[in-house]
């Protein structure tokens, strides 16, 4: 799998919005927004796990047209698990 870190996430997104918004780039494995352990507020980022480098590239590509309501920041970690 390939980890993408998303950041900068509005508070009100949660894990099916990240899903919903980075299918379109390859398979998805698994989602996870951050969440403060006694709030379970967003802490404002979170990590798409792809089934492959091919999907977390692309939506590298696509990021500066992603609309994720605030001004969101794309890296990722390219290590294939």
């Amino acid at each position: 799998m390939t980890n993408l870190c998303v950041k900068g996430l509005d508070e009100s997104l949660i894990e099916a919005d990240l899903h919903l918004i980075f299918r379109k780039y390859g398979e998805i494995k698994s989602v996870k927004v951050a969440r403060d352990a006694k709030t379970s507020k967003s802490l404002g980022y979170g990590f798409v796990w792809f089934a492959d480098e091919f999907g977390c590239r692309e939506a590298i590509k696509a990021s500066t047209n992603l609309s994720l309501v605030k001004s969101a920041t794309v890296g990722y970690n390219c290590e294939y698990y």
